[in-house]
């Protein structure tokens, strides 16, 4: 057994002599610490978040590097109100020619109007032709309101306990 100083946390710790490189965290938990972000093998200067965006380590917290990239071209903080639109729908191109600054309600017309994100439907209670978004058509019924989708699933459940009924009475 050899007596060692964690790398980590500089509490010292018994250990066995197992070569160069070997046994220097007193824990895994030190270990694991010690190897987060910068210090990590693997560590590409930030990380990519589940919803696809690119997030860098700024100053102790995390940013999203098409933000951190507008306000250092800019040269000022972006506010609340301030949105960077990825022109090429690409989240994680992050150059300065696929990146557009806009408000929260510009954004939001810009992708409102977007014809290749919305389908053209017809609600089957009052006939009435609306839009709907494509990652929407799953999970929503397919009312154009919600009185609509009301009595469709109204029309339904009746639906069903008539196929029950006379199932039961077979």
């Amino acid at each position: 057994m050899v007596l060692r100083v964690c790398k980590h946390c500089q509490k010292e710790f018994h250990t066995q002599d197992r070569g160069p490189g070997r046994g220097i965290y007193c824990s895994y938990t030190c270990r694991g610490l010690a190897n987060q972000g910068v210090n990590n093998c693997k560590w590409t200067g930030g990380f990519v978040r589940i919803d696809g965006y690119k997030c860098l380590s700024v100053a102790g917290g995390a940013i999203f590097e098409h933000r951190h990239l507008m306000e250092q071209h800019l040269g000022r903080k972006l506010t609340e109100e301030e949105i960077i639109h990825h022109i090429d729908g690409n989240k994680l191109n992050n150059t300065l020619s696929n990146l557009q600054l806009m408000t929260r309600s510009t954004h939001a017309i810009l992708h409102l109007t977007d014809p290749l994100k919305h389908i053209d439907l017809e609600c089957p209670v009052c006939g009435k032709h609306f839009k709907r978004y494509l990652h929407l058509i799953k999970r929503r019924t397919p009312g154009c309101n919600r009185s609509c989708a009301a009595k469709l699933r109204r029309r339904r459940e009746k639906k069903q306990r008539e196929t029950e009924l006379t199932l039961t009475k077979e």
